[in-house]
């Protein structure tokens, strides 16, 4: 497992509160769209890296994080796709056994997110992922389930090293929805997932 704490998260997440700080405090409004059009031209095209995601590590109870492979893509100004998500990680921290195990059986899916540049130098934007339906069978019934992520807020977000080549995000597991219903206490707590990797 890879040994990234969650300190280590935090910080990004204050480095994205610091920047949109500085923001408001010149009356922020918002780019332009001309600005919006520079920011994109300076990230946009494909990125390979990892995926970091809570887990657990039984022989060492201090690496509290794994990591996979994954990809996404910088389509326009206003949207991204990350590749091939793997869906069964929705599925760690969610309280109904039933439910979790039916989602783990997911395959992985493309994930489009919508995003709203909010700086030009450094690159950073806010991130909007779709909401994610499954229509799942579990205690032999079929039920639609789906999951929301936290969208346009300050810990779900990215920002771009022009100078590495480098893109860091998050995207953070916020609920979960039984045929339309909000499922209270579904979740254990919210989810962060940290995607960081480089231009191709």
């Amino acid at each position: 497992m890879k040994k990234l704490t969650f300190i280590s998260l935090m910080i990004c997440c204050l480095a994205a509160i610091g920047l949109t700080s500085c923001n408001n405090d010149v009356e922020y409004k918002g780019l332009t769209n001309e600005q919006k059009a520079e920011a994109f031209n300076t990230v946009k095209g494909s990125y390979k890296g990892d995926l970091i995601y809570p887990a657990t590590n039984p022989s060492n109870k201090t690496d509290v994080t794994d990591t996979l492979q994954i990809s996404w893509q910088m389509n326009s100004d206003s949207v991204m796709t990350i590749r091939n998500f793997p869906v069964e990680l929705l599925a760690s921290n969610i309280t109904n056994p039933e439910l979790a195990k039916a989602l783990r059986k997911q395959q992985p899916r493309d994930w489009k997110c919508y995003i709203n540049f909010t700086q030009v130098q450094p690159v950073t934007f806010f991130i909007n992922p779709t909401l994610q339906s499954f229509s799942l069978n579990y205690n032999d019934k079929d039920h639609v389930v789906q999951i929301a992520m936290l969208g346009n807020d300050i810990y779900s977000f990215g920002m771009y090293d022009s100078s590495k080549k480098m893109m860091q995000m998050q995207i953070v597991e916020a609920a979960v929805y039984v045929n339309g219903i909000l499922q209270r206490g579904m979740l254990k707590s919210a989810v962060p997932f940290i995607l960081s990797g480089t231009k191709q």
